[in-house]
C-alpha cells in the first residue's frame, strides 16, 4: 500500500520518512510504513492531500446528468487500464431510469481478463425491454480484474428502437 502526499506551500526543506528533502508543491509517494511514521501535526501543517493510492476511485462517470440511451450502439464510458504489468480491479455501478417502456437498450461491460489467452469478457448490467419506472432500476454491479494496458468499457449493445431511458453509471478502479 502507498500514499501520495504533497508538501504544503510555504514549507521549505521538508524531510519525509523517504529520507529526502522536499520543497513546496512536491508530490511524494510513501509506503504504508513511511506514512505511518508521520505525526498528525506533520500531516496537518506540512502536507496536503494525503491519498491512499490503493483505494478505489472514480475512473469514469456519466455524471449526474446521465446518458440517454440511443437508437444506436454507442460507447457510454471507457477507462484505460494502466500499462504497468499489474492486475487492476474495477467495479461498475449503475442505475437506469426508464421514462417510456423500452424496446432494446441492453447495456454491457466489456473488458479483457488477465488470464493468458482469454478473450474479451461481456457482462450484461442492464437488460433491454424494461418497463417504465418511477425510482430507477439498479443495474447488476460488476467486479472484475482487467489486464494491464487494455480498457474497461460500458456500452449499449442493442439499439433503443422504442422508449426512452437515461443511464447513470460509474467505473471505479484501483
Amino acid at each position: 500500500m502507498s500514499y501520495q502526499v504533497t508538501v504544503a506551500s510555504g514549507q521549505q526543506n521538508v524531510v519525509l520518512p523517504d529520507g529526502l528533502r522536499h520543497k513546496p508543491g512536491d508530490t511524494v509517494t510513501l509506503t504504508n510504513d513511511q506514512y505511518a511514521q508521520l505525526t498528525s501535526s506533520a500531516l496537518s501543517s506540512l502536507l496536503t492531500g494525503a491519498v491512499n493510492e490503493n483505494s478505489l476511485s472514480v475512473a469514469a462517470t456519466t455524471g449526474t446528468g446521465g446518458f440517454a440511451l440511443q437508437n444506436a450502439t454507442p460507447t457510454i464510458l471507457t477507462w484505460t487500464v494502466p500499462n504497468d504489468g499489474q492486475l487492476h480491479m474495477f467495479t461498475v455501478v449503475s442505475v437506469l431510469h426508464v421514462t417510456s417502456a423500452e424496446t432494446g437498450g441492453v447495456v454491457q461491460v466489456v473488458y479483457q481478463s488477465p488470464v493468458s489467452g482469454a478473450g474479451s469478457h461481456f457482462s450484461q448490467i442492464l437488460a433491454g425491454g424494461l418497463a417504465t419506472d418511477t425510482n430507477g432500476q439498479t443495474g447488476t454491479t460488476i467486479f472484475g480484474l482487467a489486464q494491464a494496458g487494455t480498457s474497461v468499457t460500458v456500452q449499449q449493445t442493442s439499439a433503443l428502437t422504442a422508449g426512452a431511458a437515461s443511464l447513470r453509471a460509474e467505473i471505479w478502479a484501483l
